[in-house]
């Protein structure tokens, strides 16, 4: 049976003015843990190059996203060298955004391994 009155959601908990520890995330529990907030955001591209780049590497993180993260490390290794602008000669401009954006998720990830 519902409750008298009608029902509807509980009520919120009270707030709490008791610092959490920094193993908690640094926020509210339904936020994610603070490491995962400050993950680098893909780069907006406009370049058909640079799409197909970005696709591809969308395509290659979403695989190795539940993967060990040795396995993880080393698809964003393989993907720095893919997205380099020495390897898409004529489109160094048009890859660079592509490229910072793998080499934020290799130095995000490497900082979070710690």
């Amino acid at each position: 049976r519902g409750r008298p009155g009608g029902g509807g959601a509980p009520p919120d908990p009270p707030f709490s003015n008791e610092k959490r520890s920094s193993s908690s995330g640094g926020g509210p529990s339904w936020l994610p843990p603070q490491s995962l907030r400050n993950e680098p955001r893909p780069p907006a591209v406009s370049d058909d190059a640079a799409v197909e780049l970005l696709r591809e590497v969308m395509e290659a993180l979403g695989e190795a996203r539940g993967e060990e993260p040795e396995a993880r490390r080393n698809a964003l290794r393989k993907l720095m060298g893919r997205c380099h602008p020495d390897q898409n000669p004529g489109k160094e401009a048009e890859v660079m955004p592509v490229f910072d954006y793998v080499k934020a998720l290799r130095e995000f990830e490497e900082n979070n391994r710690r």
